[in-house]
């Protein structure tokens, strides 16, 4: 099984939806926020590399502003390479995603074309 096709069968088994209880922050006196995350998994190619994306939506409690976080994993394949890149932004609620998508679709085309 080659590196891009295990990773694409790790972000499918990811649940849609989840609901993840606080947690104390090991060798700290700190606590992560209890959250709802939503996954999503889309495929499509992208500067004529094959490509997949997990898009995650997290959602804290509203003790800030920006509660919600948008974090877009993108993993890409051509011939022997594989490049992974991560970009995540944080939203007021009630904000759509698509437009954080779409920025890091634009950074991802850019920086996949460097490498020809």
């Amino acid at each position: 099984m080659s590196a891009f096709t295990a990773l694409r069968s790790r972000a499918n088994s990811c649940p849609q939806q989840q609901k993840v209880p606080a947690k104390k922050k090991s060798g700290t006196d700190s606590t992560f926020y209890p959250h709802d995350d939503t996954w999503k998994v889309t495929e499509n190619p992208i500067a004529g590399w094959s490509h997949f994306r997990g898009f995650e939506k997290h959602v804290e409690p509203r003790v800030m502003k920006y509660n919600v976080y948008f974090l877009i994993y993108d993993y890409a394949v051509r011939g022997n390479l594989v490049v992974a890149s991560l970009y995540w932004e944080r939203n007021e609620p009630g904000e759509s995603g698509d437009p954080i998508a779409e920025r890091a679709t634009e950074l991802l085309t850019r920086q996949l074309r460097k490498f020809g």
